[in-house]
């Protein structure tokens, strides 16, 4: 009976070690899952952040060539071109940095430290804009240069043509009148004759 009693005891601290290694084995693999879990949260989160502000760019790189092209054919001092165009990129600049805190904000819940190296060159590129802006030619003068170097060839070129008509046409004034004078002479010779 001893033997029985043993051999029971024996088969129950082996159930016992095979259940402990068991349940040790269940835990590490469900902690092991709770981390690839949250691994995978954190990078869904990073890949949608990234997702929105790549839409982000986009919007702004087709905003920015759109009004790049119309602001081209309107404005032709190029102080303030070029000024006008820093005040957009930097609008465009601020709308992507804002779109990206708030998508990280949202989905990540928390607040990030972003470097003031990004704010400083917005703000550089706004005061940089407004400066050439201001700095550059009356828009009024500009255009009026602008007409006036268009239509200066052709106007040198009308005016030489003109002197030429004139001339040419004097010229045959003078000699018309030059045979008047003839055959007005002749006439007063034909008169004193008589």
């Amino acid at each position: 009976m001893k033997e029985e009693i043993k051999k029971q005891q024996e088969e129950k601290k082996t159930e016992g070690v095979q259940s402990d290694s068991t349940s040790q084995l269940v835990s590490s693999q469900g902690s092991r899952l709770d981390k690839l879990e949250d691994t995978f949260e954190k990078r869904l989160a990073t890949n949608t952040t990234n997702l929105i502000t790549v839409f982000g760019i986009f919007a702004s790189i087709v905003t920015f060539l759109s009004i790049e092209i119309q602001i081209f054919k309107n404005i032709c001092d190029p102080l303030r071109l070029l000024g006008f165009s820093l005040i957009v990129l930097a609008s465009l600049v601020s709308f992507i940095f804002l779109l990206h805190v708030i998508a990280n904000f949202w989905i990540n819940e928390k607040a990030k430290e972003y470097p003031r190296i990004i704010i400083v060159f917005i703000l550089l590129f706004f005061i940089g804009g407004i400066v050439l802006f201001f700095i550059g030619n009356d828009e009024v003068s500009c255009k009026e240069n602008f007409i006036f170097q268009r239509y200066s060839d052709d106007f040198d070129r009308r005016q030489l043509d003109l002197e030429i008509d004139i001339n040419s046409k004097l010229n045959n004034l003078e000699l018309q009148f030059n045979n008047q004078i003839d055959s007005v002479e002749k006439q007063i010779e034909n008169l004193k004759q008589k």
